[in-house]
């Protein structure tokens, strides 16, 4: 018998839009694994951050990453009515004046002049903290109260206003911006000052900087606000995209030059200074049951780890409560590749860490009352939910019809360590996976980089194969990580063939 061999190398990640077969390093499939230079892993779980266990007094509603130019770095977190400060083992209250705030409130931060200065969602007057002692008023309370906050070439901008805390005493105040480049001294000084989104009527929801622009994104669309100095001081347009964005807390700048933000039709979407462009056409709300509104989104938080190149999306896929968050799209915006995943515990608010300007950056995520750690080396588990990781190579097209006698997967191999995979195959558009094996991969003493598993189902005919590889959840996980799939493929018919039965299937 003529075996040929359909290897399967350099995967690029998810596509739930992609026909079948169409590319053969995409998957429609895949859960829990992350995409490195095209080589396939099992993610890592979440572990308590620092190893602290003590709960807080109520849900954790926001993370911040404070960088001082002194080189200390701070991690701080905002509950409802508090504001408190990581330190070697535990949390300590640096809030002063107690906050006004509920657990769906969706807190706001920027840095200038080397001072966090965040805001609570306009519950209270925009706060600043110093790296020291407790938060305060800004600017003797003369500020405005505001919903959204940026730094911007020395300006305190306070977006989406209000006078009084109302958000019904400022006309359009959703769409204004009023700024200050004495922001902590007198805000007096910009009275009758202010800039109005006037290109659309929608809500301003967050304000980033890009290069020399501050971007304005709005539920109904962007606009470009720049400085120009002179009477006019900022100059406004319209970029050319009518979608609008969803949630405050899911835009992100990745870099000097590019944002990612989620769209109010469930797209992530690339945002540089003259374009902004779907990253997949692949939709969100795709992924949630019919009973979920795509407005569930508006809850959704981001966070950028520039380290890996890999901004994760968190968001609400099964109708929890407003606030939580179970599942994750994560989008590596240098190789293009996208991956999900669900969470075994429920998060809130996420953010980045550096503990010091030598150490790797963290990412960080709420719990409910405890702070962990995302995709932490040290976890197997989500604080002691097993994960169930899995890729599937998706329907392999062989070209002709023939007959799947066997297949090869070449890992790295986990120096020093074993690990535990499934392997099961479907054929021609079943979602049926049969014939389930579990295989070891010893690292061993050998010279060797690879290790070679050799899976040898029943004969299967068909024209599109679909192989599945579930990270079997272990202790034993660790270092895994999958290289290429080789089908191999006999046009010839098998002796070894034997009926599909019901019990061959493999449910997950």
């Amino acid at each position: 018998m003529a075996v040929s061999t359909h290897w399967v190398q350099q995967f690029k990640g998810f596509s739930d839009t992609a026909a079948p077969g169409a590319s053969p390093v995409i998957t429609n499939d895949l859960l829990n694994v992350k995409v490195l230079h095209g080589q396939i892993r099992p993610r890592n779980g979440l572990s308590n951050y620092n190893s602290i266990t003590t709960a807080s007094s109520a849900d954790i509603i926001g993370l911040f990453h404070y960088p001082l130019v002194s080189g200390t770095n701070q991690l701080l977190r905002m509950l409802p009515t508090k504001l408190e400060l990581l330190g070697a083992n535990s949390w300590t209250d640096v809030t002063g004046t107690a906050l006004t705030g509920t657990t769906t409130t969706r807190p706001q931060s920027t840095i200038i002049d080397d001072t966090l200065v965040f805001t609570n969602e306009g519950e209270d007057l925009p706060r600043k903290y110093t790296g020291s002692g407790n938060s305060a008023v800004i600017a003797a309370s003369t500020s405005p109260y505001g919903k959204a906050i940026a730094g911007y070439l020395g300006f305190l901008m306070l977006g989406n206003v209000s006078d009084n805390g109302t958000f019904t005493d400022v006309v359009d105040g959703h769409r204004i911006i009023r700024y200050s480049d004495d922001w902590d001294n007198d805000w007096t000084l910009c009275n009758g000052t202010e800039i109005v989104l006037h290109e659309t009527p929608g809500s301003l929801l967050r304000m980033i900087v890009l290069g020399r622009d501050l971007m304005c994104y709005k539920t109904d669309g962007l606009v470009r606000v720049t400085w120009v100095g002179g009477n006019i001081v900022f100059k406004q347009e319209k970029v050319d995209f009518n979608i609008g964005f969803i949630s405050p807390l899911a835009i992100r700048a990745v870099n000097d030059e590019l944002h990612i933000g989620l769209g109010n039709d469930g797209v992530l979407y690339a945002i540089t200074s003259s374009e902004v462009t779907p990253l997949t056409y692949d939709t969100l709300y795709k992924t949630l049951p019919n009973t979920i509104s795509l407005d569930k989104l508006k809850y959704a938080r981001m966070v950028d780890n520039p380290e890996e190149a890999v901004a994760y999306l968190f968001y609400d896929r099964t109708g929890l409560a407003t606030q939580l968050l179970d599942s994750y799209v994560a989008f590596n915006y240098r190789d293009k590749t996208v991956v999900k995943g669900r969470l075994g515990k429920n998060v809130i608010s996420c953010d980045i860490h550096k503990p010091t300007s030598t150490s790797p950056i963290d990412v960080v995520v709420s719990t409910l009352t405890l702070v962990d750690e995302f995709d932490t080396g040290v976890a197997t588990t989500d604080d002691g939910t097993a994960i169930t990781s899995y890729w599937t190579t998706g329907p392999q097209n062989i070209g002709e019809e023939g007959w799947l006698t066997g297949t090869r997967l070449i890992f790295d191999k986990p120096t020093g360590k074993n690990c535990h995979i499934e392997v099961s195959v479907a054929s021609d558009g079943s979602n049926s996976f049969l014939f389930p094996e579990t295989f070891r991969i010893t690292g061993g003493s050998s010279d060797d980089d690879f290790v070679e598993v050799s899976y040898r189902p029943p004969a299967i005919y068909g024209n599109f194969f679909n192989v599945k590889i579930k990270f079997k959840s272990s202790s034993l996980n660790a270092g895994v990580e999958l290289r290429r799939v080789g089908l191999e493929i006999n046009q010839t018919k098998s002796s070894r063939t034997r009926p599909v039965r019901e019990s061959d299937s493999l449910s997950l």
